[in-house]
């Protein structure tokens, strides 16, 4: 039996990738958004595809009304690029840009920049344990300015200094790895989506 979209909204605690175009004629800025999901979420949203903007957009509403200290959203900022390349520098067994790129496509969901994509409970408990045994000062050592812009890392550029640039980059880490964790402790998965 499909549940209601406001039920689905209730049980989705996920994460999701959230791009933002400003408009026409500004600047452009992309924004990494995470959210928690549930199982049950993913399966309804596969069952009705169509269900998708509405249950987020009251997921959305939902976390607002939340405590500072029981978000089910958390936004990296600019800094997801950085995470995803700090990742991939440090060799940690994460899938490639596992940020942007990683999860199972959900190919049903579509919300303007290709398929959604999910983490399963297990798949982030295993991410849990990456992140935690990788300390960002270990995994980033001897990365420089230099070397982000070289790989066109998303904001960074070469009048940065090595302290701004990787200090920006280590909060978010910081971040995620706790709202990973948290989200382990919930046995909930990711949903990352681009728009």
């Amino acid at each position: 039996m499909q549940s209601s979209t406001a039920d689905a909204a209730r049980r989705t605690m996920g994460v999701s990738i959230v791009f933002w175009r400003h408009e026409e004629g500004r600047e452009m800025g992309m924004v990494c958004e995470v959210w928690q999901i549930a199982e049950e979420t993913v399966q309804d949203l596969l069952d009705d595809p169509s269900l998708g903007r509405e249950v987020l957009s009251e997921l959305r509403e939902y976390n607002e009304e939340l405590p500072q200290d029981e978000k089910i959203v958390l936004s990296l900022d600019k800094a997801w690029d950085g995470i995803n390349f700090v990742a991939d520098y440090g060799k940690l067994e994460l899938p490639q840009k596992f940020l942007t790129e990683g999860g199972t496509p959900l190919a049903a969901i579509d919300l303007g920049f290709g398929p959604a994509r999910y983490y399963t409970p297990r798949e982030v408990a295993q991410m849990s344990k990456v992140l935690g045994k990788a300390s960002f000062k270990s995994v980033q050592r001897g990365l420089t300015v230099s070397d982000l812009v070289a790989k066109d890392v998303y904001p960074f550029e070469a009048r940065e200094s090595v302290h701004d640039a990787l200090g920006y980059i280590e909060g978010y880490w910081e971040e995620l790895g706790n709202f990973v964790k948290l989200t382990t402790a919930f046995n909930r998965g990711l949903m990352i989506y681009l728009f």
